[in-house]
């Protein structure tokens, strides 16, 4: 089966919204939220110990990477998820194979 990564820079309350609903969207098979300043001097670590209350779920610009099935249309996809997170412009994404 052959797949195709969309992948979305978000801030941080579009991301823990977005995630969410992501599952329920048609053509979706996972999603990966990392820090959009990995390895660089403003990466931020998010920790959860056991017992200590995580103050955030997800940093303060994410890296959404969306796998789905490449018969997928991704442009209707992004303007789900665009109406979905109510944005007054188009979201910038990148589509790889």
């Amino acid at each position: 089966m052959a797949y195709q990564e969309i992948l979305i820079t978000l801030p941080q309350q579009q991301t823990e919204v977005l995630s969410d609903a992501l599952f329920d969207m048609s053509g979706v098979l996972s999603v990966v939220i990392e820090d959009a300043h990995a390895d660089s001097v403003q990466e931020q670590a998010l920790f959860g110990e056991p017992g200590l209350e995580l103050n955030q779920c997800s940093w303060q610009l994410s890296l959404m990477t969306v796998l789905v099935d490449v018969t997928t249309d991704t442009a209707i996809l992004m303007r789900q998820i665009e109406d979905l997170l109510s944005l007054p412009s188009p979201l910038i994404y990148q589509v790889r194979s």
